[in-house]
């Protein structure tokens, strides 16, 4: 893409003298850089509790309201520096905080948290305002009669408590002329003079606190669930999609690694957990959406609802790959997952350049196996289209498993054929203990778990073999979908291929992370050489 850019402004420079395209074309490269940098407004922000402990941040993208949540203030060097002035001291409500070079100045406001349980605890909410987000506020309630670059910037420097000769040292101008700008934008803004302006403007700014709550408050139970379950691996950025619906979406790997879009299924804290390395190693970054269902706030949703919410994960997905502007995009199914992967192929083949399909469970049933797995896939079959049974069954599950005996009962009748798997259920692996966050995944999750059976158990595979390229990556013990089986799906499809992982079952994720992360990178590396 940039050496396209650049033979084109060759082109276009090409009527300077020789000895100067060059230089030109690299200064606007760097130009067009810097633009495209400054025009992402972020509102970066954290929450402080009585103690001036960090509770929690975020960098709220004002353009698209996207939100990435920050749990440790190291993960971010400006909300360090703004831990560093709690921690001080410095800080307390209503102070305003310019850094060294004034480019940018920390607010800190009052907040409280309260529940129907709990009577309301004081908080400090710092917020850090840089002049791109200033002037995207200003636009906010000033979209007519707006001020010019210069004013805006004379006011922002009046807030930020930049004295008016220290302002027109900064931008090389006199001092007359900055108090010339004030009194302009004073007028502008029907004020009376610079310290009524001031207060205007003040006023104006509290609008941040609702910006940074606007989406978060959507996302604050998956929000406590990743930092506490899933380690430093994961981050969770919140974003509204086109269709009005909050999209949480958990990415791991490098920031710069390919994007891998990932379709998860109820185990999906095996996939995640641990994967940074192995993902930075690869080059490959996931995205994975929460499907509706789950992680939810509500983990007692109307279980009587008839709403298809596998189907709207779908459409949820096609909005998101649009927003991400990820075209061909190559899409991995994990576990339950890989099955709705598939489906979604066959439904927009348009969208997906390739596939990934690890860990794939068909939910298929042997009956001369006769294992816990096989009696609890045949059962769900047997129970035919009832999807309200199905959810009344995932919702008993539900209250077993904060059982801690009961819950390893439970799984490790369903993966007792692997020794891979139990190690890995155990923390052997590198994902986290099963039992230290299953449980919890589970209980807020008995709408999307329940659908996903249901549609598994109802519409089994698409109906013919998918032209879209793929990878099957499976376990040689796995004890829920056997091999044979992912073969029998290989053989008829031209474009699709099995690599088998020696010993590892069902968790090939947690128990072979260094194999199984190495085919995929191989595998998307090379098609995309």
């Amino acid at each position: 893409m940039q050496t396209r850019t650049k033979k084109s402004l060759a082109r276009v420079f090409s009527i300077l003298p020789e000895d100067r395209i060059e230089q030109a074309v690299n200064v606007t490269l760097q130009r067009l850089k810097t633009v495209e940098t400054r025009a992402k407004s972020s509102l970066k922000w954290a929450d402080f509790d009585e103690n001036g402990r960090f509770v929690r941040g975020g960098i709220t993208e004002l353009s698209d309201y996207k939100v990435q949540m920050v749990s440790k203030p190291e993960d971010d060097p400006d909300l360090q520096d703004m831990a560093d002035h709690v921690a001080d001291g410095f800080a307390e409500p209503g102070r305003v905080i310019c850094n060294e070079d004034c480019s940018q100045f920390t607010l800190f406001l009052p907040d409280r948290v309260s529940t129907p349980h709990s009577a309301p605890v004081p908080r400090l909410r710092g917020f850090i305002i840089d002049f791109s987000v200033f002037k995207k506020i200003h636009l906010t309630f000033h979209s007519e009669n707006r001020l010019t670059d210069a004013e805006t910037l004379v006011a922002f420097q009046l807030l930020a408590g930049i004295s008016l000769h220290h302002a027109a040292s900064l931008d090389s101008v006199k001092v007359e002329t900055k108090r010339a700008q004030i009194k302009t934008a004073a007028a502008k803004m029907q004020c009376t003079g610079q310290l009524d302006l001031v207060r205007l403007l003040m006023g104006q700014l509290s609008i941040i606190s609702v910006i940074a709550d606007d989406e978060t408050r959507h996302a604050s139970f998956a929000e406590a669930f990743i930092a506490e379950k899933m380690g430093n691996d994961a981050r969770l950025v919140v974003e509204r999609l086109s269709n009005g619906q909050i999209l949480r979406c958990i990415e791991v790997g490098p920031a710069d690694g390919q994007p891998v879009v990932v379709l998860h299924g109820m185990m999906f804290g095996m996939l995640l957990s641990g994967a940074s390395p192995y993902l930075k190693a690869g080059g490959l970054r996931l995205l994975m959406p929460l499907r509706r269902g789950y992680l939810d706030a509500r983990p007692m949703l109307d279980l009587t609802a008839g709403d298809n919410l596998v189907e709207e994960s779908f459409s949820d997905l096609s909005l998101f790959l649009e927003r991400r502007n990820l075209k061909d995009a190559t899409l991995l199914g994990h576990s339950l997952g890989a099955v709705l992967a598939m489906h979604y192929a066959a439904r927009f083949p348009g969208h997906v350049g390739k596939l990934v399909l690890l860990c794939a469970n068909t939910a298929g049933t042997d009956d001369e196996r006769d294992s816990y797995t096989d009696m609890l896939y045949g059962g769900y079959k047997s129970l035919g289209e009832a999807n309200s049974l199905s959810r009344a069954i995932t919702l008993e599950f539900s209250r077993h498993y904060p059982d801690e005996q009961t819950a390893k009962t439970i799984l490790d009748r369903m993966f007792n054929a692997s020794k891979a798997d139990l190690s890995a259920m155990a923390g052997h692996g590198t994902a986290a203990a099963v039992h230290s966050w299953f449980p919890s995944l589970y209980r807020s999750s008995v709408a999307g778990i329940s659908d996903d059976y249901d549609f598994v158990m109802k519409e089994l595979l698409p109906a013919s073999p998918l032209e879209t390229d793929c990878l099957f990556v499976h376990g040689s013990d796995d004890p829920l979908t056997p091999v044979s089986t992912i073969e029998s799906l290989v053989k008829p499809w031209q474009n699709a291929r099995l690599t088998t992982i020696q010993g590892a079952g069902h968790f090939a994720t947690a128990s072979h992370s260094h194999e199984v992360w190495r085919e995929v990178a191989s595998y998307l590396h090379c098609a995309s050489g």
